[in-house]
């Protein structure tokens, strides 16, 4: 049997109906099933809050379909909780400001309300987007001000009461320390503390009673070295003056008051020193000046009485020679003329 032949042009006609036939069939099918993928890839992220990379998958679905109205939905719902979520970071950032305020001008109870508002607002934003590094930071200053607020509404709460039982205790630890009863005196210091945790006034008699008890020759020699350097100090007596301050540090490392006249007196001393070594420079120069004077050199000798001065003012009666110099070169040369015109006459000196 006679085989039929097919015209190459239709076979080409046939092979581009079948393409479009297999796109017009399968290509929707494949478009769907894509768009699934990225937008159940969305959906997840979504669910986990990493709201960025869930918009990057449906927008990618939507290039595919651009009018998918549920994905479109969805983006907008991320977008309206993100801009939930940053006018709550907002409004806290506002209200910490207005805390801080509120605590310098005294008013902490106002900041109360204020951290109450910071705190809702904190919730409404970490809820919405847990893993924002901000909001972490952010979670650190509104405890950090919810507590401060909390100390100072507690401190001003203190009753009149109680500072009057203050007051009392204080003056009760005065009468002892006046008669030297150390021991009685840190009960009442103590009493002090219960009122006030902090107080640096009962902290620092406490300390001091505990100092006195523990060595009470130790803090009498601590107070004799500082009253005699202080003696010293004040008549200008720089180096006995250090030496007793000096002791007081050995006894008592770090005393402030001590440390504060060791500064000073080393930069006395050091004045001191710098003065004496110019004394010393001028006196160099000075009877350098004089030798020069007595062999003529009226410019060296000049040179060097400026050096004296410039090093100390009103030295000896270097200002004196220094101007007597131009009359004594006049002379000097008056004399070596009348020589030169009268050779046989005996020079004098």
């Amino acid at each position: 049997m006679r085989k039929r032949f097919i015209p190459l042009t239709v076979r080409k006609a046939l092979l581009v109906m079948v393409t479009v036939l297999l796109i017009i069939c399968v290509l929707p099918s494949l478009y769907a099933q894509s768009v699934a993928a990225h937008e159940e890839k969305g959906d997840r992220y979504f669910k986990n809050k990493q709201y960025a990379l869930a918009i990057t998958e449906w927008i990618k679905a939507l290039e595919i379909d651009p009018d998918n109205l549920a994905i479109q939905q969805k983006i907008e719902m991320v977008y309206e909780e993100k801009k939930k979520k940053d006018l709550s970071v907002q409004i806290v950032k506002k209200n910490l400001r207005e805390i801080k305020n509120d605590i310098a001008q005294g008013m902490p109870e106002r900041g109360k309300s204020k951290c109450d508002e910071a705190v809702r607002n904190f919730i409404i934003a970490y809820r919405i987007d847990p893993g924002d590094a901000e909001l972490q930071a952010l979670r650190s200053r509104v405890t950090r001000i919810s507590a401060e607020v909390d100390v100072e509404i507690e401190r001003q709460r203190l009753s009149r009461e109680k500072r009057q039982k203050y007051d009392e205790y204080y003056k009760r630890a005065l009468e002892y320390r006046q008669v030297k009863e150390c021991e009685n005196a840190i009960i009442w210091y103590d009493k002090m503390l219960e009122v006030f945790p902090s107080d640096t006034v009962a902290k620092q008699g406490k300390y001091e009673c505990n100092l006195a008890i523990q060595s009470r020759l130790k803090f009498e020699k601590i107070r004799q070295y500082m009253e005699k350097g202080i003696i010293f100090y004040n008549s200008e007596d720089y180096v006995n003056a250090l030496n007793e301050f000096r002791e007081v540090i050995h006894l008592d490392p770090g005393n402030p008051e001590a440390e504060t006249y060791i500064a000073q007196i080393d930069e006395k001393l050091e004045a001191q020193y710098d003065l004496e070594r110019r004394r010393s420079q001028a006196e160099q120069f000075y009877q350098s000046g004089v030798n020069n004077l007595s062999s003529y050199e009226f410019d060296n000798a000049k040179e060097d009485f400026t050096t004296v001065l410039s090093l100390i003012e009103n030295y000896k009666d270097a200002r004196a020679r220094l101007d007597s110099i131009e009359q004594l070169r006049k002379d000097y040369q008056d004399r070596m003329r009348k020589e030169i015109h009268n050779p046989h006459r005996p020079s004098r000196n």
